[in-house]
């Protein structure tokens, strides 16, 4: 018997994680965190996750755009006496601070290390693989462009009740 199913008979009210990207759908991968069981109510979570091409991590992280996007939050941080900073300093420590993540939702690491690996995406090329969408993110109408874990896919499926 097969890890997944070994751990997976074990489910009375708890989580299982698998942490496995399960597949593809366009350029969005589909990285399944765990199944839950609590008697009357399971099924799988995850994350979507999208390459960010080098041109769009540029254009976002522009320093125009990352102070147009943050410019009504200084401007309230400003009114309420939280800061005496201009815009452009303020913006600078917020970066400084959180780096790429004050434009971008970074992906669990395990589903971004899987990713690579799979698809071979260099960091150079695509700096962030970022999380576009999570919690109860698999249903049975996915048709997938690539799948890469079949009986993650079939667990999640069981667990969905779309089976």
């Amino acid at each position: 018997m097969s890890e997944l199913a070994e751990s997976t008979k074990k489910a009375e009210s708890e989580r299982i994680p698998i942490n496995k990207v399960v597949g593809r759908i366009d350029d969005v991968y589909y990285f399944c965190e765990d199944l839950f069981d609590h008697g009357s109510f399971k099924g799988a979570t995850g994350e979507e996750i999208a390459a960010i091409p080098k041109r769009e991590y540029d254009d976002r992280m522009s320093d125009e755009n990352v102070m147009d996007c943050y410019e009504d939050a200084w401007r309230k941080t400003v009114s309420s006496g939280r800061t005496k900073l201009g815009l452009v300093e303020w913006v600078q420590d917020i970066v400084c601070y959180e780096g790429e993540e004050v434009m971008f939702d970074p992906c669990d690491y395990e589903a971004e290390m899987q990713i690579r690996a799979i698809t071979g995406f260099d960091e150079d090329d695509y700096p962030v693989l970022e999380c576009v969408g999570c919690g109860r993110i698999f249903s049975d109408e996915m048709t997938w462009d690539e799948i890469y874990e079949p009986e993650v896919w079939e667990k999640i499926r069981e667990y969905e009740g779309t089976e």
